[in-house]
Parts: C-alpha cells; structure tokens; sequence
C-alpha cells in the first residue's frame, strides 16, 4: 500500500476493510467466514488487497463493514458481498458463507445506490430517490420492516410517512 492514500476505512467485528484513491480495496484480521474477501478463511496481519474476481476489477467507491461480512459499492452501482451469511445478510437470497465479494441482488431497487451500511448481521441501502432497503438478522425488529422475520433479499422499509420522493412519484403516476 506504499504511495496510496486512505480515502475511506470501515470496521468489523474482528477486522477492518479500506478504501485507497485508486479504488482498490484492502483487509486486514480476523477472516473465520471469508470477511476479508481473500477467496480463503485465513486470517491476515497486515492490510491484503481482497479478491476482485467476480467485481470484474470494477472500481470500488464506498466500502462498509458488518460484524463478519463486508459489503462493496461498485462506480456502476453494483452491490457486492463476502463472509458471513448465517442470517442472509449478504443479501444473496441464501445463508450461504462466502470468501470473495459476490454480487448482491439489488433488481428490486427502483434507482441506484446511495450509501450503503453494514452493522451486526444486517445491512441497509439508501437509494438515489431516498427509499430504504435492508436485509440480514430481524430478531429484534431491526430492519424495520414491520415484522421480525429474517431476510436474505433486499427488502423496502415501509415509513409511517412518506418521503418527497413518494409524493413525487405518485404525482408523475396520476398525470400518466
């Protein structure tokens, strides 16, 4: 990493994930479910560059950190995921660990991704038009969702009210 500059960090569990100005992405600790995106669970002491096979060497502008996963935002708005999946929070549709970044279903999402979080076992998206997407552990109510049942897809976080965005597209719906 000589002659890099950090332009983003994010910390795990166990582990950490930065973001350099060229856009590639970095780990370092503890990799018991593949967190570290590394393609393997062997844990690393120094910050190791993660495994951009199936991200087709897309550059990578925002990174996030969950208790054992980590999630990667892509310059064309692709989701991407790796580690622990106990609770679907990899977003993949299944409970399925993984140790490199594998895509995140985000076909539900009406525009592109904003900002993305990882915490815990579950995850949030904010899109362009200001909706909330969330997957991963609900024992507690955490996604918001109106019930406590766990996801492993990407689901809307329905508000008691509505955002302008809302108002907006119901607005462009009547003039149709």
């Amino acid at each position: 990493m000589l002659n890099k500059n950090i332009i983003q960090i994010s910390a795990g569990g166990d582990f950490s994930l930065f973001l350099t100005e060229d856009n590639k992405a970095y780990a370092t600790g503890h990799n018991n479910y593949g967190q570290l995106g590394i393609g393997n669970t062997n844990d690393k002491h120094k910050p190791t560059e993660i495994n951009t096979s199936n991200i087709s060497n897309k550059k990578i502008i925002q990174i996030s950190a969950g208790k054992d996963f980590a999630l990667f935002l892509t310059e064309d708005k692709k989701l991407y995921a790796t580690g622990h999946n106990n609770y679907g929070q990899l977003g993949i549709g299944n409970t399925d660990d993984k140790t490199t970044p594998v895509e995140v279903d985000i076909s539900n999402l009406n525009s592109d991704i904003d900002k993305i979080v990882a915490t815990g076992e579950h995850f949030i998206v904010l899109t362009k038009n200001g909706n909330v997407y969330t997957t991963g552990r609900n024992d507690k109510w955490q996604l918001g969702i109106g019930n406590n049942k766990t996801q492993t897809l990407l689901t809307k976080v329905k508000f008691a009210f509505k955002n302008k965005n809302d108002k907006i597209l119901e607005n462009l719906k009547k003039v149709k």
